[in-house]
């Protein structure tokens, strides 16, 4: 029986079977690692404990050996491969829950910059009279490429800029409100629970004043109510939306009955406006008028119309809305700013560009 020879492997301090010795090649020793695996490893890179015969070969049936060691081989990959899956389930994991983190830092972020705070409202006298907006003034939707939320420019007359309204809506996280050009939040308007929402036919909003409240000033919440079944279910050509507004006392709880008055209706109609969105591609969207009526005797005290002006992004075009809001009457209990919330809210929820 051949003599068998083991070298110590420097760089592990391992010991290996040698194979095969062959000094004129770099790579001289052919050896049989701890773990089975054959390998040719350099003469600077081992340790002899004994003198190997120049061109020394382990005999035919210990090569044969090889092929089983192989098989063995199988269960260190194996293991090693088990932990790599496990390092990549764990790297995978550290990047769901830094995005999630990411995600609910941006969420702070905007609902910090976009809060009703009665505080950032003390000892601010409310614009025009309390009515925050004026009786003739412009919405004028905003686009950019990149947007988080639909920003709706108020403007006055002279087309000076006097505030905002935005609309975000992010996964479950959606508010909706006026700012001033300061940054200061005037009112939010509310949906309902999520559970009415399943089971409401219509849209339902609570509009309320930052600053009215137990510890503000007096005022009212405003219930914008959408008359789904006196509206057609199906339009082309001209559509039509009517919403119903009543008035509470802010100090009360919601309620059908006690303190709530009818105050108005609104009534959007709208005509289908062709245009080019690219080159060849025709689109279309509806543009829209607003009615809204006195509910004690219909007499019409607000007319609102809509118009388009042209916005090229890219290769394509959109149509941007311009709103024109004329309030003819004051009616007490129907302030400016609810108004311009109506123009605004179907601007938000039809907007298709």
């Amino acid at each position: 029986m051949p003599n068998v020879y083991e070298i110590r492997i420097r760089a592990t301090g391992d010991m290996a079977t040698v194979l095969e010795y062959q000094p004129s090649s770099s790579h001289a020793f052919r050896v049989r690692l701890p773990s089975g695996r054959a390998e040719w490893l350099k003469q600077i890179d081992v340790d002899m404990f004994e003198p190997v015969p120049p061109g020394y070969k382990y005999d035919d049936r210990a090569v044969q050996e090889e092929a089983p060691a192989q098989t063995g081989l199988q269960e260190p990959l194996l293991t090693g491969g088990r932990n790599r899956g496990g390092s990549a389930a764990c790297a995978y994991l550290q990047v769901v829950i830094g995005v999630i983190l990411t995600i609910g830092t941006v969420l702070l972020a905007i609902d910090r910059n976009s809060h009703c705070d009665p505080e950032d409202l003390q000892g601010v006298e409310p614009p025009y009279d309390g009515n925050l907006l004026p009786f003739q003034f412009i919405l004028s939707e905003r686009k950019q490429y990149i947007q988080l939320s639909k920003m709706i420019d108020v403007y006055d007359e002279n087309w000076v800029r006097i505030g905002y309204f935005y609309d975000l809506n992010l996964f479950l996280f959606m508010r909706f409100g006026y700012s001033d050009t300061s940054g200061r939040i005037w009112f939010e308007a509310r949906r309902p629970s999520l559970l009415t929402r399943i089971f409401q036919l219509g849209k339902q909003y609570y509009l309320q004043r930052c600053d009215v409240g137990a510890r503000g000033r007096h005022g009212g919440v405003f219930h914008l109510k959408e008359d789904f079944m006196q509206e057609p279910w199906f339009c082309f050509q001209n559509c039509l939306s009517i919403y119903n507004i009543t008035r509470r006392s802010a100090n009360r709880e919601h309620a059908e009955g006690g303190d709530v008055q009818p105050i108005a209706n609104a009534v959007f109609n709208s005509t289908l406006e062709w245009y080019h969105r690219g080159m060849i591609t025709p689109s279309a969207r509806h543009r829209w008028y607003m009615n809204l009526t006195d509910a004690r005797d219909g007499s019409v005290v607000v007319l609102a119309k809509q118009r388009f002006r042209p916005w090229r992004r890219m290769f394509m075009q959109v149509l941007l809305s311009n709103w024109t809001v004329d309030i003819s009457e004051d009616l007490p209990l129907l302030p400016n700013w609810v108004v311009g919330f109506m123009a605004a809210l179907d601007d938000v929820d039809r907007a298709d560009d």
